[in-house]
C-alpha cells in the first residue's frame, strides 16, 4: 500500500503558467465547463457610493469600483479558501454539501480563510467544524481557481488544497455545512459528482501523483 506521506509530489512545483492555462478563459476540465466571465458586475449591486452617497460610480476594470465624487475605491478581489483530501486506508473522505451552492453534491472538507489566519490553521479549523476530527499531518498539493456564487454575488476564489491524515476518526460527525460524508475509492469515484471545478482538479492531481 502506498504511503502518500512518503511519496514526493514532484509535480506540485509546476509553473503558474501551466496551472492558469487549465483554467484561463473558461474552466474546462475533462468535459466540465464553468464560464470564466465576470458573472456579477459591481454596478448591479452598488447604485450609490457607500461613503458619500454619490451616483457617479465608475468601473476602471472588472474588479474595481470608483466614486468620481469622493474617490472611494472598492476592489472585489479574489478570496482564499482551503480544502483537504483526507486519506484513510487508501480511501478519500468526501462530504455532502448541506447548503447552496450545489447542495447535495460531493465536496472536500474545507472553507474560507478568516482574517489574520494562515492556510494550515484555517484547514484544521474548518475540518474540525465540519466533521469534528483533528488533522495530524498535511501536505500541500496545489492551488486552483474557483467561482463561488452565493446570494446573487459571484466570488472569485483561490483554493489551496492539501493532502491530510486524520489523528482519529472515532468521533467523526457531520455538522455545520456538511450533511453527510462518505469514504470513496478515488480510482472508482465519478469526479463529475464533485461540486466545484477546483476540488475536482485537486482530486485528479492526487490520482495522477499516486499513479506516478
Amino acid at each position: 500500500m502506498t504511503n502518500i506521506f512518503s511519496v514526493r509530489i514532484d509535480k506540485v512545483q509546476r509553473t503558474l503558467a501551466v496551472e492558469s492555462m487549465r483554467t484561463k478563459s473558461c474552466l474546462i476540465h475533462s468535459g466540465w465547463q464553468v464560464a470564466n466571465e465576470y458573472q456579477m458586475h459591481l454596478h448591479d449591486h452598488f447604485k450609490l457610493c457607500p461613503t458619500c452617497g454619490g451616483r457617479d460610480l465608475k468601473m476602471p476594470c472588472e474588479k474595481s469600483l470608483v466614486c468620481s465624487d469622493c474617490d472611494f475605491t472598492y476592489y472585489h478581489n479574489t478570496g482564499a479558501a482551503v480544502a483537504g483530501i483526507i486519506v484513510q486506508d487508501s480511501k478519500v473522505l468526501l462530504t455532502v454539501r448541506a447548503r447552496e451552492p450545489f447542495k447535495g453534491m460531493f465536496d472536500l472538507p474545507g472553507g474560507f480563510i478568516d482574517y489574520r489566519e494562515d492556510a494550515e490553521v484555517a484547514l484544521k479549523r474548518e475540518i474540525r467544524e465540519e466533521l469534528n476530527i483533528e488533522i495530524s499531518q498535511m501536505q500541500f498539493l496545489l492551488t486552483a481557481p474557483n467561482l463561488y456564487h452565493y446570494k446573487n454575488v459571484t466570488y472569485h476564489i483561490l483554493d489551496l488544497i492539501y493532502i491530510c491524515k486524520p489523528a482519529s476518526l472515532s468521533n467523526i460527525c457531520p455538522q455545520d455545512d456538511v450533511e453527510d460524508y462518505q469514504f470513496v475509492d478515488p480510482r472508482q469515484f465519478d469526479l463529475k459528482k464533485m461540486a466545484f471545478v477546483s476540488t475536482r482538479i485537486g482530486m485528479e492531481r492526487y490520482l495522477a501523483d499516486l499513479r506516478g
